[in-house]
């Protein structure tokens, strides 16, 4: 063979092993981005089975508490108006609606704030949140939709969630869209705040009339009791606590009042979307040992609890 001849069998050798090179460099990128779209899609708050509640800090300060229904195939939008003075948790004082999620920011707490006062003046279970462009996941337009998916926002929803969310709102029907204004009724009592102008305060009467959107069908038809022990050292935050708990679907069996105890809170259960639930609605946490006595979840409130409440 020829010198020549044996510098062309070189040369094709090298071409296709540059070849293969590349073709296991253009594999390896594909499957990085098949694992990132993997993670990206991930949900960590709704699984499409469970209602899902959202609050929703509108631009013109309104607020919106968005819920989405799989059973019923439904979206109800509950409106707070932007002048109604809120008790905010965490002991921050009372402020209009419209200034809560600035306050939450302003308190590195961000949305979660406003999550936490809605259930404080409420008991609406609600524990995901977001900004004004999180409001198109409730709308029936198609842009504005797309927008909230994939448009950044300040928002604890995942991406994940978010994709599901859209798929659902798309797919429900104009009928099964309700939005319910709490100007309407007697929801809010309008009265002069303390500042000197006029608004809203919340009256209480009827809310019980709005509790079933929020009521879980899955944990309310299974007839769960919970035993509330009450080591916070306020009068007043375990029943709060068990309206909320009850407005989901639990029935409150039994509230022990305790000594006071230097803790925030646990719980103990052996339903696990129920677990689920009271981690995202109070941020507490779960012992992974069964409750006690002829109950289906035990929750224990401290006083670092109440002091966040």
């Amino acid at each position: 063979m020829s010198p020549a001849q044996r510098r062309n069998r070189l040369n094709r050798f090298k071409t296709k092993k540059t070849g293969f090179r590349s073709i296991k460099y253009l594999f390896l990128v594909a499957l990085i981005g098949v694992l990132a779209l993997v993670v990206a899609v991930q949900t960590k708050y709704w699984d499409a089975r469970n209602k899902l509640s959202t609050v929703i800090s509108v631009a013109n300060g309104e607020l919106v508490i968005s819920t989405f229904d799989p059973e019923g195939e439904s979206i109800t939008n509950v409106l707070i108006p932007a002048n109604t003075q809120l008790d905010v948790a965490r002991g921050l004082g009372s402020f209009r609606a419209k200034s809560i999620w600035q306050l939450g920011i302003n308190e590195k707490l961000g949305g979660k704030l406003l999550a936490e006062t809605i259930v404080k003046n409420f008991h609406f279970p609600v524990y995901t949140w977001g900004d004004n462009n999180m409001k198109g996941l409730a709308e029936a337009e198609s842009l504005s939709i797309f927008r909230a998916v994939f448009f950044p926002a300040r928002t604890n929803l995942k991406i994940g969630d978010r994709i599901k969310m859209a798929f659902f709102s798309l797919g429900v029907k104009a009928a099964k869209r309700v939005n319910i204004d709490l100007r309407e009724g007697q929801y809010l009592k309008k009265t002069r705040l303390v500042d000197g102008e006029e608004g809203y305060l919340v009256s209480g009467v009827g809310l019980s009339k709005l509790f079933p959107t929020f009521s879980e069908n899955g944990i309310s038809q299974q007839n769960l009791r919970v035993n509330i022990k009450d080591a916070t050292g306020q009068r007043g935050i375990a029943e709060q606590i068990g309206a909320t708990l009850e407005v989901l679907g639990i029935k409150v069996a039994f509230l022990e009042r305790r000594g006071v105890e230097d803790l925030d809170c646990s719980f103990r259960t052996k339903n696990e979307d129920l677990a689920k639930k009271v981690s995202f609605i109070f941020s507490c946490k779960r012992e992974k040992i069964a409750p006690e006595g002829n109950f289906d979840l035990e929750l224990n409130l401290g006083s670092q609890f109440a002091k966040r409440y």
